[in-house]
């Protein structure tokens, strides 16, 4: 079941970015709960943010944010997605399919010009891209990441 998230849900959420964060390519960051937490509260309070639950028999099993904003140098709206995550359990299920599909319904509730979904991770990077692809979403870019 895919359900708006509450302020109740933020431990679960941060549970999830945890593992998500030592899974990923972002491993090497310093990883801090208490600033993703008090953006997590913005997105839910926010009418330009968005997050959402996946759950299996009561459980939160993943969960996508996002927010609607100005774009940067045109005068249209975007809206990105800022993180989905599904634990590795239950990928293959559903779950990410329909968290990115209530995403994306969101996003046209906004009447945004763009929307946008990245795959940065480096997670199951092909297997989700076709699922961006299966929901109507084009493949347009690549990302390249340099550092400590």
């Amino acid at each position: 079941m895919i359900r708006p998230a509450s302020t109740a849900d933020i431990p679960e959420i941060i549970r999830l970015s945890e593992i998500m964060h030592q899974e990923s390519r972002y491993r090497t960051l310093p990883y801090n709960g208490v600033k993703f937490s008090a953006l997590l509260r913005r997105l839910i309070d926010s009418p330009d943010g968005m997050v959402a639950v996946a759950e299996k028999d009561g459980a939160i099993i993943g969960a996508i944010a996002a927010v609607v904003t100005e774009h940067y140098f045109a005068d249209a709206t975007i809206s990105y997605e800022l993180g989905l995550y599904v634990e590795k359990a239950h990928r293959g299920t559903l779950a990410g399919y329909r968290l990115a599909k209530e995403y994306i319904s969101w996003a046209k509730s906004k009447d945004v010009d763009q929307i946008d979904m990245g795959i940065t991770t480096g997670i199951d990077e092909e297997r989700t891209g076709r699922m961006y692809e299966r929901l109507g979403l084009k493949h347009v870019g690549i990302v390249f990441s340099g550092g400590k």
